[in-house]
């Protein structure tokens, strides 16, 4: 199931002769992070909850050596969803000022479905690309 449907919500349906980031899909993409950042904030606290229940009481030494491998990852995931929060707070600030959907390095489009797919991408799929190559080099 991917990211937006899990979120409750729906594609965006491109309109007859629709501008591309006109104000229905800054719209859309504007709701569709706000909802990612909730459910990432919520899962956030969950996952604080259950740190502070679970280390209440861990008698057994191997019980307590998984339990703090566990806690490793996820305070690891938290630390990966707090910049995920950051950025999708990026691309809401990008949307109020009208330059979301547009490539920082080259201006093109990054298109509807790839930020249906990834709503805080901010490079086109040939940027990303190029970028991904040279990361490698």
């Amino acid at each position: 199931m991917n990211l937006i449907a899990q979120l409750g919500l729906t594609p965006y349906e491109i309109q007859d002769e629709e501008e591309y980031m006109c104000e229905d899909q800054l719209a859309h993409f504007k709701d569709y992070l706000n909802a990612w950042k909730s459910h990432l904030l919520s899962a956030s606290v969950h996952t604080e909850g259950q740190i502070q229940d679970d280390a209440a009481a861990i008698p057994d030494a191997n019980d307590r050596a998984s339990y703090e491998s566990n806690l490793g990852f996820l305070l690891k995931r938290n630390g990966r969803e707090r910049k995920l929060v950051a950025r999708i707070d990026k691309s809401i600030s990008e949307i109020d000022v009208k330059s979301y959907g547009f490539c920082r390095s080259c201006g093109a489009d990054i298109g509807l479905k790839r930020l249906e797919a990834r709503p805080v991408a901010n490079e086109c799929i040939d940027c990303k690309s190029l970028a991904e190559d040279a990361e490698k080099v």
